[in-house]
């Protein structure tokens, strides 16, 4: 509010304003202003004025005084720096008196049924699209008002990889197993038109039987139970058995975990082969592990489960009436005999399959098909392509990602994403979430702001203090009581008031923290008859993944097996419990 033939200095957005008012007209109730020089139109109550600099100023309210001319008699109160918003019942919105450009926005004014206001609605449309989009670290702010604003600062997701390679007639399938290691499992082209698991082709006189398929000069590996090496010859039983040293294949245990493994070698002991006291020798081609001196037609421990090969003198392998010598995966896959079946993750498997005999790795979850891709031969090099039909299929969507890669997007819920790119070096890869990816949107006030550290981004949502329920430690004095049950983050080296629980007794000190690891507790009467629920970890990251465990299991009841107890302590990179 001021005064006629005053001057006033008021600051706005760090800019200084002069403001003199040289008449308020007591015949028609207006007023004009004179702002760092710049004189407005006479204005009335509910009027506005845009100054040279896009400041907007609007009259609240004219008051004459008829009975003086005094220096300050007449009043007016105005905004500075305000917006004029306008809403008429089932009509555009109208700011400073224009339309918004950039949206269809109406305003509905709903009364209570006695003609008293009881709600406004406001409707916005984007005028070029139905949609908005928000790339990380984006913002979108309110037009109407301008008061608040969505804040996407990103997404947090947990993915693994899953990459097909090829190189002339060799290719490779590398992903990350259960445990935590790296498997790689090699394809090779056989040079007649077919693709087979496998570093090696086999030799003239060696027969494989892969994934079920009909005999064959083929790639050295065994794929499920019941495959074959076999050793023919030009009798029965005349087959050098040794040659099939050098198979390889997967083990996988009943979890669904596996290892890339081979048969390094053998020993009949001196008195020939099936006699009973036959040998032979592996290596987990994953870890580097050997495992020698291993009995053929017993079970095995070769480290991550248990595996059987047998010899078998009896069988006709190739189909041409003399018996081979054969070796035959008795007990390689624990988790699905009929494929070669691979547990990702808990919601997604890989199975390893021939067809043509072309290799192929497809993908399901528990949302249905993820996809897949095969291995097959191009003029005697390996190329990756889709498949492109059966329950597995995949679907390119017309997006490149550069001039000579598609980028496909699957559509089940969780997002998998295949990237095919024949530009550098033909590769294909899956990424696919092993949990539901969560994007942190926050609803704030346009003064909260966002900063990062060297660990990540960090929102930071400043709440009305008169009206929100958060504070920092800083907020509270050391003996402060609170009033009410209260949630406390961080631990007792970032939170004073978890410090001073700690040097209580009721929760752990700082050092008896572990890196990768955090806690969630709930303290009983902590202050008086409320409670305490403590939320922390050894640092950012691990304190962030308790809140994200507390987080899912009010939300969608995950980590039911955390949320136990009135106190746990996990691993943050497994989720595990920690004794």
């Amino acid at each position: 509010t001021q005064g006629e033939y005053t001057t006033q200095t008021y600051t706005l957005n760090g800019k200084t304003y002069k403001v003199y008012i040289p008449i308020i007209s007591d015949s028609d109730n207006t007023v004009m202003f004179e702002i760092n020089g710049e004189t407005t139109t006479p204005l009335s109550a509910g009027q506005t004025y845009t100054l040279s600099d896009g400041t907007v100023i609007g009259v609240k309210w004219v008051m004459p005084n008829e009975g003086s001319e005094a220096q300050g008699a007449d009043q007016v109160a105005f905004y500075l720096g305000a917006d004029k918003v306008q809403l008429i019942n089932n009509s555009d919105i109208k700011i400073n008196g224009e339309k918004l450009s950039d949206y269809y926005a109406k305003s509905y004014l709903i009364d209570d049924g006695s003609n008293t206001l009881k709600e406004i609605d406001i409707t916005l449309k984007p005028k070029t699209t139905n949609k908005i989009f928000l790339g990380e670290g984006d913002s979108w702010t309110d037009p109407v008002f301008g008061q608040w604003k969505i804040d996407f600062t990103g997404i947090e997701k947990k993915t693994e990889d899953v990459t097909g390679s090829t190189s002339g007639s060799n290719g490779a399938l590398t992903f990350t197993a259960l445990d935590g290691k790296e498997v790689t499992i090699p394809v090779i082209d056989d040079g007649s038109g077919a693709i087979w698991f496998g570093e090696d082709l086999s030799g003239s006189n060696v027969y494989i039987v892969q994934d079920g398929a009909g005999a064959a000069n083929a790639g050295m590996a065994l794929m499920i139970n019941g495959d074959k090496c076999a050793a023919t010859g030009s009798g029965n039983n005349t087959g050098d058995i040794t040659q099939c040293v050098g198979i390889e294949f997967p083990v996988v245990t009943s979890s669904g975990n596996v290892h890339w493994f081979q048969l390094t070698g053998m020993d009949d002991n001196g008195n020939g082969w099936g006699n009973g006291d036959d040998t032979y020798s592996v290596e987990d081609m994953t870890t580097g592990a050997e495992f020698d001196n291993l009995a053929f037609n017993q079970s095995a421990d070769v480290g991550i489960t248990n595996i059987e090969l047998d010899i078998d003198m009896a069988k006709d392998v190739d189909g041409d009436g003399l018996l081979d010598n054969a070796i035959v995966a008795k007990t390689i896959n624990h988790y699905d005999s009929s494929n070669a079946v691979v547990k990702l993750h808990s919601v997604a498997n890989m199975t390893m399959a021939l067809s043509g005999p072309d290799a192929i790795v497809y993908f399901d979850n528990d949302d249905g098909a993820l996809g897949g891709w095969n291995y097959t031969n191009n003029g005697g090099d390996i190329e990756i392509k889709n498949i492109a039909s059966g329950s597995y299929s995949l679907t390119y969507y017309a997006k490149e990602k550069d001039a000579d890669t598609s980028l496909a997007l699957d559509n089940q819920n969780w997002g998998a994403i295949f990237t095919l790119d024949t530009k550098n070096g033909n590769s294909v890869s899956m990424s696919y979430p092993v949990e539901k990816a969560k994007m942190d949107v926050y609803i704030a006030p346009t003064g909260a702001t966002t900063t990062t550290t060297t660990t990540g981004p960090v929102n930071v949502n400043y709440i009305n203090p008169a009206t929100g329920i958060a504070r920092t430690d800083n907020d509270f004095a050391p003996d402060f009581m609170p009033d009410k049950p209260v949630i406390l983050i961080g631990g007792p080296g970032a939170n004073k008031m978890v410090l001073d629980l700690a040097d209580k007794g009721m929760t752990d000190a700082a050092a008896d923290y572990q890196p990768d690891t955090a806690i969630i507790q709930l303290i009983e009467n902590a202050y008086g008859d409320n409670d305490a629920l403590i939320i922390a970890g050894y640092a950012a990251k691990d304190t962030k993944a308790a809140g994200k465990v507390v987080d899912g299991y009010i939300l969608d009841g995950q980590y039911a097996d955390l949320m136990q107890g009135d106190k746990v302590t996990f691993n943050t990179t497994t989720y595990a419990k920690v004794e």
